[in-house]
């Protein structure tokens, strides 16, 4: 199964974004399923360069239809929460619309909101959102497989 890793990118003082796709791209596939990390297409040392090359309207709408892209290609989504996130929010509908399993980790900050639990299959609270969290929706994914993407 493949499994789209969503989560912030922007630098946040609780965790370095690069750090943490690594660390749960590994531990996704340390439980049989394929990651698939948008940091592996579009490392954010990048994004200043884009700027450079083309206006702002034009660099964010390349960066996001890549995420949108490599979304398409996964049978499932991990939409880790560790703060309130437009991107994340938004790749976490865009996957629900496409019909993928959609599994969200989250802390007390954003637990009770309806609309994270309207387009999530499984919503699951952790104090450790890339450890404890991350493995438990790998179970559950892999106890609630879904068909190959094809």
């Amino acid at each position: 199964m493949r499994v789209y890793i969503g989560m912030p990118i922007s630098n946040h003082r609780d965790y370095d974004p690069q750090q943490m796709f690594k660390q749960v791209a590994e531990l996704v596939r340390s439980h049989g399923l394929e990651p698939i990390s948008p940091m592996d297409f579009m490392n954010p040392e990048i994004w200043p360069r884009l700027l450079e090359q083309m206006n702002f309207r034009e660099a964010c709408k390349q960066l996001v239809q890549s995420d949108l892209s490599l979304l398409k290609q996964s049978d499932a989504i991990i939409a880790i929460m560790a703060r309130a996130s437009i991107g994340t929010s938004m790749e976490l509908l865009y996957a629900r619309l496409w019909g993928k399993t959609t599994v969200l980790v989250t802390g007390y900050q954003n637990l009770y909101h309806p609309w994270l639990w309207y387009h999530s299959d499984k919503v699951i609270y952790s104090e450790d959102l890339f450890g404890d969290g991350v493995t438990r929706a790998c179970i559950w994914l892999n106890e609630h497989r879904a068909p190959p993407n094809g």
